[in-house]
Parts: C-alpha cells; sequence; structure tokens
C-alpha cells in the first residue's frame, strides 16, 4: 500500500494539469483529481505492477470527466434543423464566357478572392 501511495502521489501534479486541460476551470479540475485518486486507491487490486500507472490514471481521470459531462447533459444538446442558420454561403461566380457554357458554381478558389475560370476554348472567365 505504501509503494502505491507514493507512486500514486508522484503522479498527481500531471493529473492536475490534464484534469485543467479537460475542464478549463481549477475547482472543477481539483474535484476531478479527488475523485479518479479515490476511484484508484478503491480499486487499487485492478492495477497490475510493472504496468505504467500514470496511463491507468489518466484513463480513470478521462473516464470520469466523460461520466460528469454525461450526467450533467453537456452531451445531449440538441438543436432543430430548422434553428440552425447557415455558417456560410457560396455566391455563384457569374460566366462571362460567351463562346462555351461554364456552370455558375465558383472555383476552389472563391475563398481569396481570385475566383478566375479558364472554359474549354481558352478564354478567362
Amino acid at each position: 500500500m505504501k509503494d502505491f501511495a507514493q507512486l500514486l502521489e508522484a503522479e498527481i501534479p500531471r493529473l492536475r494539469r490534464y484534469a485543467r486541460a479537460l475542464t478549463r476551470d481549477v475547482v472543477r479540475a481539483d474535484d476531478l483529481v479527488q475523485n479518479c485518486l479515490t476511484r484508484a486507491l478503491a480499486k487499487r487490486h485492478l492495477w497490475q505492477p510493472g504496468t505504467d500507472l500514470r496511463a491507468w490514471l489518466f484513463t480513470i481521470l478521462h473516464n470520469q470527466h466523460v461520466t460528469e459531462l454525461r450526467r450533467s447533459g453537456a452531451y445531449q444538446m440538441t438543436v432543430a434543423i430548422d434553428d440552425m442558420t447557415p455558417v456560410w454561403s457560396i455566391k455563384p461566380v457569374p460566366s462571362t464566357c460567351s463562346s462555351c457554357a461554364i456552370s455558375e458554381q465558383p472555383s476552389a478558389s472563391w475563398a481569396t478572392g481570385s475566383a478566375r475560370r479558364s472554359c474549354s476554348s481558352g478564354s478567362k472567365a
């Protein structure tokens, strides 16, 4: 037990950094680490000596975080399609080529402002 507790204590700073990155909140991160350490102590019989303790602890911490998110309803956000607004709209570049029929779809360079296309007759649109 004493060896396990010392190994566990050595990983606390890394767990805190990871928890802060996950939650972006110091208080929630500390609660998450405490829950992780409590669970690790309760389940220490499942850890196999000689394996990576850090990976095992990070897995527990991550799974605790996901469980908390699910319980809080953060993963259950739904939006009706009718309520959604388009993120962006494509404005077609009109064709000025009279010798051929170029479709009204913009080229891949439309976002850069250089929406110039060439048609099969060699004229620039």
